[in-house]
């Protein structure tokens, strides 16, 4: 294979072979300055206050594309973890964002009760594992809250978001949670939901689904049966509801493992919804 290939360069003209140097060069160039922006992701921590005056810490990443005296909006994609992790789950897909699809800011925030998010303003502890329904319920308000809040960042920030354009990734709990946040919420243009279920935080979600009424990708692992069976009832509440199904992939972001190219089908997806090109 190697004489074959040696005997095929041969037969290139010189400036053939300087030409294709060249592209190689290009093209190596470009992967590792890809690679060096998305090594130095460095986010911002920020923090926000709930309804019910819970502290809500997030990290907030920015486009890395930005021109000095620009002011350039754009559109807002909000991360949601599953319960028992925190917003470091979603490490991978925001990478794949930031590599691929630039345009975006991107907020991934601790759940009320979860990671950095366990204390109230008067210091009172909380903790998800003694949650009640009415817990996880007020924690469709306090995202809310958090999307109004956006708008009020201090400096720059807050002018570089669309708030118009605003799309949700949750994942089990986070998943049924961004999608009951979306249906109270105009600015939530579509909803990413990673191994949902058909109730949990706001009444049956095939309702909420068609309260929602806007596109939907559904996503879960053949082997998590409960998500399964629960994507498949959605997809069929919404015409605008998207399915996809995965072989032996676990369950919430824990499937970016198994199947890493369901990252870049998402990313793709969430492109597609916010015409992103």
């Amino acid at each position: 294979m190697k004489f074959r290939v040696r005997a095929e360069l041969s037969r290139w003209p010189t400036s053939g072979k300087i030409a294709g140097i060249f592209l190689i060069v290009f093209l190596l160039c470009a992967y590792l300055a890809a690679e060096a922006k998305v090594a130095d992701l460095r986010p911002q921590s920020v923090s926000f206050v709930g309804v019910d005056s819970i502290k809500i810490a997030g990290d907030l990443y920015l486009p890395g594309n930005r021109q000095v005296g620009v002011v350039k909006k754009y559109p807002l994609v909000i991360l949601l973890h599953m319960m028992g992790h925190d917003r470091t789950t979603y490490d991978p897909l925001v990478k794949a964002l930031f590599a691929r699809a630039p345009d975006f800011v991107v907020l991934a925030i601790d759940l009320p009760g979860h990671g950095e998010s366990r204390t109230r303003v008067d210091g009172q502890n909380m903790d998800f594992r003694r949650f009640t329904q009415n817990d996880w319920a007020q924690c469709i308000d306090d995202i809310n809250k958090v999307i109004w809040d956006m708008q009020n960042l201090p400096g720059a920030e807050a002018k570089q978001i669309d708030s118009q354009r605003i799309v949700i990734v949750g994942a089990s709990v986070g998943a049924n949670l961004a999608l009951a946040v979306g249906a109270r919420n105009k600015r939530v243009q579509a909803v990413v939901m990673l191994s949902p279920g058909m109730g949990f935080v706001s009444g049956p979600a095939d309702a909420t689904l068609r309260e929602f009424n806007r596109p939907v990708l559904l996503v879960a692992g053949n082997d998590d049966v409960f998500s399964r069976d629960a994507c498949k009832i959605l997809s069929q509440a919404s015409a605008k509801a998207k399915l996809r199904l995965f072989d032996r992939a676990g369950h919430g972001t824990d499937m970016f493992l198994p199947h890493p190219e369901l990252i870049n089908e998402i990313v793709v997806w969430l492109k597609g919804q916010l015409a992103i090109r």
